[in-house]
């Protein structure tokens, strides 16, 4: 079942780079409503369940503190991620956004877990098809180079993400903790809107649209799919 919903969170997150890439919106911008609006709709749909508040009610400092800390990392990564497709290519953005699993092996070793040498083989194998599949190649302009440097922060970013979800995961539910994750994560990105003066309204309709798009599929099918099973 999990590896099910791995491969249908990998399918939905995939439809990222090319969503923002053709969205006429500011990165920041772009970042704080699919986490704004995902973080609404989470929660609106876990509000009405008693053991949900329940788990609120019980919540220890920890849990609250690994989980915020997991928000500020996943708009870190979203602050990177957005706007690298726009600086580079969709294709190179993807590729280098895609060695997380290396940055996540590497801070597993850190920890003291043993990553075994078929894992390290799957990374390999995995890498490669993915330079293979999008013909991923870095350019020399000044601007591509800023694109594939944020792409490839994004990824050990995400890595970082990742491991605090993996922790926080252990004791808190699926609904709870990405709802308050993906709320964290929206007041950290609107936090650096306001700071940088970053325009986050005042769309066209095909814009709002296509924000809702990224949205449903690479943020509540993507993320959320991954933040079900990264627990186990």
């Amino acid at each position: 079942a999990d590896l099910t919903v791995l491969m249908l969170a990998s399918l939905a997150v995939s439809t990222s780079g090319p969503m923002i890439a053709a969205l006429a919106a500011p990165s920041l911008a772009i970042a704080f409503w699919r986490n704004a609006i995902g973080a609404t709709l989470t929660a609106g749909a876990i509000s009405t369940r008693a053991a949900v508040r329940a788990e609120y009610r019980a919540l220890t400092r920890r849990q609250i503190a690994v989980t915020a800390l997991a928000g500020v990392l996943l708009a870190a990564h979203f602050a990177c991620w957005t706007p690298s497709v726009t600086y580079t290519t969709v294709a190179s953005a993807t590729a280098l956004v895609c060695a997380q699993p290396v940055w996540t092996a590497m801070g597993a070793r850190l920890v003291g877990r043993t990553v075994s040498r078929a894992t390290w083989t799957g990374i390999g194998i995995s890498l490669g098809a993915v330079v293979l599949l999008t013909g991923s190649d870095l350019a020399v302009s000044g601007r591509a180079l800023q694109g594939d440097l944020l792409a490839l922060v994004a990824g050990a970013l995400a890595a970082a993400y990742t491991g605090a979800g993996e922790v926080a995961r252990r004791t808190v539910s699926t609904g709870f903790y990405t709802s308050i994750c993906y709320g964290v994560c929206a007041l950290t990105l609107l936090l650096a809107a306001l700071i940088g003066r970053v325009r986050l309204t005042g769309f066209d309709t095909e814009v709002w649209l296509r924000i809702a798009a990224l949205t449903v599929t690479a943020q509540l099918l993507g993320h959320t799919l991954f933040n079900r099973v990264v627990g186990r």
